[in-house]
């Protein structure tokens, strides 16, 4: 063989094994970066799992919690029901105004607010029943002149207005409540 063919053969194979180490490290290179990105891919998947997980269980508890408060809060009511039907109508619209206002559980406030609204209604026309019979009881008595019950009818929701929740109706105390009230409607 000839000077320059070895030397071509040789630089041929110089140029073979620089290939092959420059594709080597590519390779090389190649399998790092794959390294790196999945170990960086599984530490945020891992991190991103541990936090739902952790926000999960921040919710159960939350909810856990709300339930409980919800159950404590029936349960604390449910022991008040002794006080709802009470005779006097006073302490019924008082205790169903105090439970709607309080109450947590929105199904209970909708409850209590339209047993307060029912209750306020029927106290309103036993009121003004009583009201009216105060009226003609003291047109009985002559205590009151035609021309009284006339304008004391005419002020009758001035009067209700003023008395408010004064009183059961047909207690001593809804009538003393109806006498000042009528006197502060005379003007």
């Amino acid at each position: 063989m000839a000077e320059g063919e070895i030397d071509l053969e040789r630089e041929k194979l110089t140029f073979e094994k620089e290939k092959f180490v420059s594709s080597h490290r590519l390779e090389q290179q190649k399998l790092i970066w794959v390294s790196v990105t999945v170990a960086v891919s599984i530490a945020i998947l891992s991190a991103a799992a541990t936090t739902y997980a952790s926000l999960l269980d921040n919710r159960t508890k939350e909810n856990e919690i709300r339930l409980r408060a919800y159950e404590l809060e029936r349960q604390y009511l449910t022991n008040f029901v002794d006080h709802a039907p009470s005779e006097n109508i006073q302490t019924r619209v008082d205790f169903a105004q105090y439970v709607s206002e309080i109450a947590q559980d929105p199904q209970l406030h909708e409850q209590w607010s339209e047993y307060h609204d029912k209750i306020s209604v029927q106290y309103r026309d036993a009121a003004r029943f009583a009201v009216r019979h105060m009226i003609v009881l003291g047109a009985q008595e002559q205590r009151f002149s035609i021309e009284q019950r006339i304008e004391l009818a005419s002020r009758e929701d001035c009067i209700l207005g003023v008395m408010g929740l004064a009183a059961n109706p047909g207690s001593p105390e809804f009538a003393v409540a109806f006498e000042d009230a009528a006197d502060k409607c005379k003007n």
